[in-house]
């Protein structure tokens, strides 16, 4: 997100960043349960963080 005067943003990408977006967007189209299926997997890897943690 680009930060302008004030409060207002903006979303930009780069030319690279671009091309990525369409790529997975190509892949999620191919594969709509992908993204479930990362989700989950992304879910399993991280612990719940307890209570007075001091991690992030």
């Amino acid at each position: 997100m680009v930060v302008g005067v004030g409060e207002d943003g903006v979303m930009a990408f780069t030319d690279n960043g671009i091309e990525n977006l369409k790529e997975l967007i190509a892949i999620r189209k191919d594969n709509p349960s992908i993204v479930e299926k990362r989700r989950q997997a992304l879910a399993a890897m991280m612990k719940p963080l307890t209570e007075g943690s001091d991690e992030i």
